[in-house]
């Protein structure tokens, strides 16, 4: 692997989209919220106590440059320092790569989340999953795929649970409409910018007729409101069966969206209107909005507000469930 350094953490390279930041377990003192602190209380814990069995994974937006990621990467190990973290790349490779090629890519991934968990076993402390923008939308949605593919969950493990969603700046439901902002956004000529409207089109063209079925972006949305988004995860029903729920979402993958009125990429009535049909479904839904942030910049903007949103949302993916508690 090849390793690069930043600020704070580490990240392994493990192939061209995925990275590793292994966990910390020499760090001072977990964070009481930690998904992967066992028996800390608010104080040091001894070595052999710290356990590094959860998972974050990151899904970064379209060619973002890894610099700019790394900082997604260090925010998350400052407040979990003992989680393992996996950053996942998405670039304009994804529109030339067939499906099987894209699963191969994240296999990794997929790989290090079945260790954990499985060495874990009842210690296991759940996955956070964080898309940012359609472009890390896309590449969460072909890792669901590729999670529904694997062996199903060992009984008694509890599967990937307790799992959490973080919707960054995602989803729209206009492909051509972001492919064509992602690739003119930089270029400052009009004239330029409309003669690269029809290129752009034959190319998207191409590959929707490549990919298939739905538009990417409409399957994408289709698939996080589906009760099978993380599909190792046990349903409400499975979880909290006899309690009087009637709710037919899948109530423990709760989801915190961020999203402004000022994006022009990802459209907030896209963003509201997704979330809307996420409530009607039984999904735990919460929501960031902002009036004048830019297009995934909501962390730098706001960044207590950003990751104390997180924080909550963790906290309290944890605690509400049978398979969360110690």
């Amino acid at each position: 692997m090849q390793t690069f350094t930043a600020r704070s953490a580490e990240l392994n390279r493990v192939n061209s989209h995925v990275f590793v930041s292994p966990a910390d377990i020499i760090a001072n003192g977990p964070d009481p919220s930690s998904p992967s602190c066992v028996s800390c209380q608010y104080k040091a814990v001894p070595l052999a106590d710290v356990r590094t069995n959860s998972v974050i994974i990151v899904f970064g937006w379209f060619n973002a440059r890894l610099s700019h990621e790394q900082k997604y990467v260090d925010g998350f190990k400052s407040i979990y320092p003992t989680s393992t973290l996996v950053l996942v790349k998405a670039d304009s490779s994804w529109l030339w790569t067939s499906q099987a090629g894209r699963e191969a890519l994240l296999e990794p991934a997929a790989d290090l989340v079945d260790r954990i968990r499985l060495d874990e076993g009842r210690q296991w402390r759940g996955v956070l999953l964080h898309a940012m923008s359609n472009g890390g939308g896309m590449q969460l949605l072909v890792f669901s795929k590729l999670l529904a593919k694997r062996p199903k969950t060992p009984s008694g493990l509890g599967g990937l649970n307790p799992a959490a969603l973080v919707l960054d700046s995602v989803p729209d439901s206009n492909g051509l409409r972001c492919m064509v902002v992602v690739f003119t956004q930089a270029v400052r000529s009009p004239v330029k910018r409309v003669l690269a409207v029809p290129i752009l089109a034959l190319l998207y063209s191409l590959f929707a007729i490549s990919y298939g079925l739905s538009p990417v972006l409409v399957d994408l949305r289709r698939r996080l409101n589906s009760p099978d988004l993380v599909p190792l995860a046990k349903r409400i029903g499975e979880e909290r069966k006899g309690r009087g729920s009637t709710t037919p979402g899948q109530g423990d993958v709760p989801r915190l969206y961020f999203a402004s009125k000022a994006d022009t990429m990802t459209r907030f009535n896209q963003v509201k209107a997704h979330m809307d049909e996420a409530r009607r479904l039984g999904f735990d839904v919460r929501a960031e909005i902002s009036e004048n942030i830019p297009h995934v910049s909501h962390a730098k903007v706001d960044p207590e507000g950003y990751w104390g949103a997180i924080k909550a949302l963790w906290r309290d993916t944890r605690s509400a469930l049978p398979t969360a508690k110690l």
